[in-house]
C-alpha cells in the first residue's frame, strides 16, 4: 500500500486550503500538534481498511485538543489537576474563547464545548461493541472541529502577545525550578520564536539545573532541507547561546551540561560551545577542546574558525596541552586539505596565535609546526630523489620578511611560522640554540637549511661555536640554494670569529666557486658549451658578493679585489632588498619597479613598444619581460584592475601576464574591481585561436577562480550570469590539446570545471540558485557521453577532486555518483586517485565512498612511485579520520601505512 501524503488535500478545494492554514499554525505551536493533525486527515481521507478508523480519528483530536489547550490557557485560568476536575476542561476552553473574544454562542464557540467531554468517549470502546463506522455524522464532526481549530489559532496569532507576556514572566523568575522548566515544555508554542524569546532574556545561570533536569539541552533544533533536498540549513540554537553568555559566572555547571550535549554538524550550536569554553578557566576549556575538534575535522561547516584558534591558545594556558594542540593540527589540516578554511583565515591563525603557542607550549609547538611544513614540502621519497631541493626560493624569496609575493602557498606560510615560533623560543629563553637547531635539522628539505643559517644569523650570539662551524663549512658556502643565508650569516657574524676561523673563510672564499656546476647547467640549458667571458662574468660576480659579506676583516689585497670588482660590475647585489628569488637572471632593460610606476595607459604603451632580445643572456626575452609585467601588474593590481580592459588588446604573451599579475593580487588578498575584471576575462576568452590560447583560457579562468573563492575579492551576484558564460565557453573549446597531451592542473576545461564548482559554493553564499552546474555535470558524466568525450580523464579527475565539495553542495547527486571513483576501470580509477590526492577528510564524503575506501585498503597498488605511497599514506588518513580517531601522522605519516596493512589482513 503506497503512503499518503503527509497532508493529503480535504475534498474541495476551500478545506484543503483551510487544512494547509491549521497545519503551518500548528506547526508554530510545536511539532506534536501538527504531526497528530497530518495523521488524522489521512485517517480522515483514507480507509487503510481498519475496523477501529473512527477511535483512532477521536483519539488524535482529543490528543490535538489537548495539546491546543494547554498552550493557549490564560495563566489566571490554570489550576490544578485535582481542584474541579470534573469542571476543568469546560471552564479552560471558556477562559480561552473569553481571552480570544471568541463568543461561545459563535459556531467555533459551540464545536469546541460540545468537544467537551465527548471526544473521550468516542475515543475509547463501548463495552464489547464493534467500533463505529465512519460516516456522514462523523464527518461532519470532525469538519465542525476543523473549523473551530481554524478559527481559534487565528484569533490565538492576533493576541499572540499575551502568550509572550507569559513566557517573558516566566523566563524572569529569579530562582526557577523544574515544574517552572516543564511549564515552558507544555505550555507555550514549542518553536524557534519562543526558544529565542524565552533564553533571550536569561543572564544568570539560575536556569541551568531546571532546563537540563526538563531535557532542554539533549533537543537539538532539526536540520532544514530545501524543496528539492539539496540544500542544508540549521537554525540557531539559543539554548547553547545562553550557555556561552552564562559560562563564566557558573563555569562548573556549563561545562557538565556542554559536554553532554548531542554532537552535530550544526555549526552555531559548534561555535556557542567554543564561545562557552572560552568563557571558562583554561583547565575546564581544556576539557571542551576534543569537541571542538571532532566539529573542526567532521562538521559539514565551521563558522568563525578563528575562535577555534583563540580556544587553542586559551587551552594552551592550562598544564595539559595535547587537547590545544590537537585542535591546532585539526585547523592546520582543514586549511592545508583544502577544506572549510580560506587563506585568509589560515594565515590570521598562524599568524597571531602561533606565536601564542610558542610562548606557552615551546619547543614540541615548534616541532609539530616543522612537522607539518615537511609534509607540505613533500614525501620522502620526493626529497631523496630532488637532494631535498624544495620550491622555497621561489614562494620565500627572503626569510627575513614577510611580504606580499605571487606564490602565495601554504609553504610560505608555515614557514613563517616556523621561523618566529624559532626566533620567539630563543628570545624568550623557553628553549636553546642546539635544541632549536637540532629540530630543524631533523628534516631534509632546503627550507629548513635556510632557516638554520637564519636563526644563526640572528642568534648566534647565544652559541658562537655554531657560527664558526657553519660559516668554516666549504659545501655551505658553495651552495648556490643557500647564498643568501649564508652571505647575511657571514655579514653578521663575520667580525666575532677568532682569529683561525677567520683564516678558514678567507681561505673558503680565495678558493672561489664550483664552476662545473655552471659549465654543466649551461650546456644542458642552452644546449653549447658556456663561453670564457660569461664563465669568467660569473666567477667575479660571485667573488664580489663574497668579498662585499665579509668587508670589515678583509685584508688589503682583497679589499683591492673587491674595489675593482665593484668598479667593473658594480656594487654587490643588495642582501636586504630581496625582489626576486635570489638567483642569477639576465640584464634587463626594463625594471619590474620602472613598470610598477607607471599609469595603466602609459604600461600599455610601454609593452606594445617593447621588443625582445634574440640574445637570452645579454638581453631581455618576451618570456623575462611577461614575467617582470606581471609581478608590476599584481604590485599595481588595485590602480589598473578598474582600467583593466586595456590590457585586452595586448600580445598573447603580454595578455596572459595581466591576467596572472590580477590572480595573484587576488589571492594576496587585494580587493580589485570585479566587474571590470570579470569583463577582461570574458574577452580574452572571445579571442582568436592562437598557439597561446591554452594559457590564456587558463589564465582566464584561474582570474575568476580566484576572485569567487577570495573574501575579499568576489563579485557582486548581478556577475553570476557573465562568469558563467565565459567558463561554458571554455569548457566547449574544441582546439586545444588532446586532454592526454596537458596536465590536468593546467588544462583550461580542468580549470573551468573546477570554477564552475567555485561560482555554485559563491552562490550558494548569496541564497542563489546553482543547480545548473549539476545539469552540466550530469550531460558530462552521462555514460554514453563520457565514454566518447575526448576529456573525459578531465571530467572524472575534476570530480574526484571536488567530490567533497559536490557532496557538500548536493548530497543526493554525490550519492548517486559515487559509481564514477569506485571501481578498476582506468577513468574511475583517476577520479579515485584525485579524489584521494585532494584528501579532504570530509566524513559525509567518506561515507559515501565507504566501499571504495574498503577496496583501496584491501588492494595492494605500491608500484614503487612516490605518487602511490603518497596516495597510500592519504588513504590511510581518511580512514583515521572515518574511524573518528584525531590523528597527527608523525615525522613521515609512517603509522598510516601500519594500519593498511592490519586492514588487508
Amino acid at each position: 500500500m503506497t503512503e499518503p501524503p503527509a497532508l493529503p488535500p480535504a475534498p474541495d478545494d476551500s478545506s484543503s486550503i483551510r487544512r494547509e492554514r491549521i497545519h503551518q499554525r500548528l506547526q508554530h505551536l510545536g511539532p506534536g500538534p501538527a504531526a497528530l493533525f497530518e495523521d488524522m486527515c489521512r485517517l480522515v481521507d483514507h480507509d487503510f481498511q481498519l475496523n477501529s478508523r473512527s477511535m483512532l480519528i477521536f483519539h488524535l483530536l482529543r490528543e490535538l485538543e489537548s495539546s491546543v489547550r494547554a498552550v493557549l490557557l490564560p495563566d489566571e485560568a490554570r489550576v490544578p489537576r485535582e481542584a474541579g476536575a470534573g469542571t476543568a476542561h469546560k471552564k479552560a476552553v471558556e477562559a480561552i474563547l473569553a481571552a480570544l473574544s471568541i463568543e461561545k454562542t459563535s459556531p467555533s464557540g459551540k464545536a469546541w464545548l460540545k468537544a467537551v467531554g465527548t471526544l473521550q468517549g468516542r475515543a475509547h470502546r463501548r463495552n464489547l461493541e464493534h467500533p463505529q463506522t465512519v460516516d456522514a455524522d462523523i464527518l461532519e464532526r470532525v469538519d465542525s472541529l476543523e473549523g473551530m481549530l481554524d478559527t481559534v489559532l487565528d484569533a490565538f496569532e492576533a493576541h499572540y502577545l499575551a502568550s509572550v507576556e507569559r513566557l517573558e514572566a516566566l523566563a524572569d523568575i529569579p530562582e526557577p525550578t523544574t515544574a517552572d522548566a516543564q511549564r515552558l515544555r507544555k505550555d507555550f508554542p514549542q518553536n524557534q520564536i519562543t526558544w529565542e524569546r524565552f533564553f533571550s532574556r536569561l543572564t544568570t545561570p539560575a536556569w541551568l539545573g531546571p532546563l537540563r533536569s526538563a531535557g532542554f539541552f539533549a533537543d537539538l533544533p532539526p536540520v532544514t532541507v530545501d524543496d528539492e533536498g539539496n540544500q542544508v540549513s540549521y537554525l540557531r540554537w539559543p539554548a547553547s547561546a545562553y550557555l556561552a553568555r552564562v559560562a563564566e559566572a557558573d563555569p562548573e555547571q556549563v561545562l557538565v551540561i556542554a559536554r553532554d550535549v548531542p554532537e552535530t554538524d550544526n555549526p552555531f550550536v559548534n561555535l556557542d560551545l567554543v564561545e562557552a569554553a572560552l568563557r571558562m578557566p583554561p583547565a575546564k576549556a581544556a576539557k571542551l577542546a576534543p569537541r571542538a575538534t571532532t566539529a573542526a575535522r567532521r562538521s559539514r561547516e565551521l563558522i568563525n574558525p578563528l575562535r577555534y584558534a583563540a580556544l587553542v591558545a586559551h587551552c594552551a594556558e592550562n598544564s595539559d596541552q595535547a587537547p590545544a594542540l590537537d585542535l591546532m593540527a585539526a585547523l592546520i589540516d582543514e586549511a592545508q586539505s583544502g577544506g572549510r578554511l580560506d587563506e585568509w583565515e589560515y594565515e590570521q591563525i598562524l599568524g597571531h596565535y602561533a606565536p601564542r603557542l610558542a610562548e606557552s607550549v615551546g619547543l614540541p609547538w615548534l616541532e609539530i609546526l616543522a612537522d607539518l611544513l615537511d609534509q607540505a614540502s613533500g614525501t620522502p621519497e620526493e626529497a631523496a630523489s630532488r637532494s631535498g631541493m624544495d620550491m622555497s626560493r621561489t614562494y620565500c624569496p627572503t626569510l627575513e620578511q614577510d611580504r606580499p609575493h605571487p606564490y602565495q602557498l601554504r609553504e610560505a606560510r608555515l614557514t613563517a611560522a616556523v621561523r618566529d615560533a624559532a626566533r620567539h623560543l630563543l628570545t624568550s629563553s623557553r628553549a636553546d640554540l642546539h635544541a632549536v637547531l637540532a629540530v630543524l635539522d631533523t628534516y631534509p628539505w632546503l627550507i629548513f637549511r635556510r632557516l638554520h643559517l637564519h636563526v644563526l644569523e640572528h642568534h648566534g650570539d647565544l652559541t658562537p661555536a655554531l657560527v664558526s662551524q657553519a660559516l668554516s663549512d666549504r659545501q655551505l658556502a658553495r651552495d648556490d640554494a643557500l647564498a643568501l643565508e649564508w652571505l647575511r650569516l657571514a655579514r653578521a657574524r663575520c667580525e666575532q670569529l677568532e682569529p683561525e676561523h677567520r683564516d678558514v673563510l678567507m681561505q673558503i672564499v680565495r678558493e672561489g666557486p664550483h664552476t662545473d656546476k655552471w659549465k654543466e647547467s649551461h650546456r644542458r640549458y642552452a644546449n653549447e658549451e658556456i663561453s670564457d667571458t660569461k664563465l669568467r662574468h660569473l666567477t667575479d660576480t660571485w667573488l664580489r658578493e663574497r668579498y662585499a659579506s665579509i668587508r670589515p676583516i678583509l685584508p688589503s689585497d682583497l679589499q683591492n679585489d673587491l674595489q675593482r670588482l665593484e668598479t667593473e660590475y658594480g656594487p654587490a647585489d643588495s642582501l636586504d632588498d630581496i625582489k626576486e628569488p635570489f638567483v642569477w637572471t639576465p640584464p634587463s632593460s626594463v625594471s619590474t619597479d620602472e613598470l610598477a610606476a607607471l599609469n595603466t595607459t602609459e604600461l600599455v604603451a610601454r609593452v606594445r613598444a617593447f621588443t625582445p632580445s634574440a640574445d637570452w643572456f645579454t638581453g631581455q626575452s618576451e618570456g623575462d619581460f611577461a614575467i617582470q609585467l606581471r609581478s608590476a601588474i599584481s604590485q599595481q593590481a588595485r590602480t589598473h584592475s578598474s582600467r583593466s580592459a586595456l590590457f585586452a588588446d595586448l600580445d598573447d604573451a603580454y595578455l596572459v601576464a595581466a591576467l596572472g599579475g590580477f590572480t595573484d593580487a587576488i589571492r594576496r588578498g587585494e580587493d580589485l574591481d570585479s566587474e571590470a575584471l570579470v569583463q577582461l576575462a570574458a574577452t580574452a576568452t572571445e579571442r582568436s585561436a592562437s598557439p597561446r590560447t591554452h594559457d590564456i583560457l587558463r589564465e582566464s579562468a584561474q582570474l575568476l577562480h580566484g576572485m569567487l573563492v577570495r573574501p575579499t575579492a568576489q563579485p557582486v551576484p548581478d556577475l553570476a550570469e557573465a562568469i558563467w558564460r565565459t567558463l561554458t565557453a571554455t569548457l566547449r573549446t574544441t582546439d586545444l590539446p588532446a586532454a592526454g597531451d596537458t596536465d590536468h592542473w593546467s588544462d583550461p576545461r580542468a580549470q573551468a570545471l573546477r570554477t564552475m564548482v567555485a561560482w555554485a559554493r559563491w552562490r550558494r553564499t548569496h541564497d542563489a540558485d546553482f543547480r545548473r552546474l549539476f545539469g552540466v555535470l550530469d550531460e558530462l558524466t552521462e555514460p554514453d557521453s563520457l565514454a566518447g568525450s575526448p576529456i573525459a580523464d578531465l571530467i572524472v579527475t575534476v570530480v574526484g577532486e571536488r567530490f567533497a565539495q559536490l557532496t557538500d553542495l548536493d548530497h543526493d547527486w554525490a550519492d548517486r555518483h559515487a559509481y564514477l571513483l569506485t571501481g578498476s576501470e582506468p577513468l574511475t580509477r583517476l577520479a579515485w586517485e584525485a579524489y584521494l590526492e585532494a584528501s579532504p577528510n570530509y566524513r559525509p564524503a567518506i561515507e559515501l565512498l565507504l566501499g571504495a575506501y574498503r577496496t583501496a585498503a584491501s588492494t595492494r597498488t605500491e608500484d614503487g612511485t612516490t605518487r602511490q605511497e603518497h596516495l597510500r599514506i592519504k588513504l590511510g588518513s581518511d580512514i583515521l579520520a572515518l574511524l573518528g580517531r584525531p590523528h597527527r601522522t608523525g615525522r613521515r605519516g609512517q603509522h598510516h601505512p601500519r594500519l593498511l596493512r592490519q586492514l588487508q589482513r
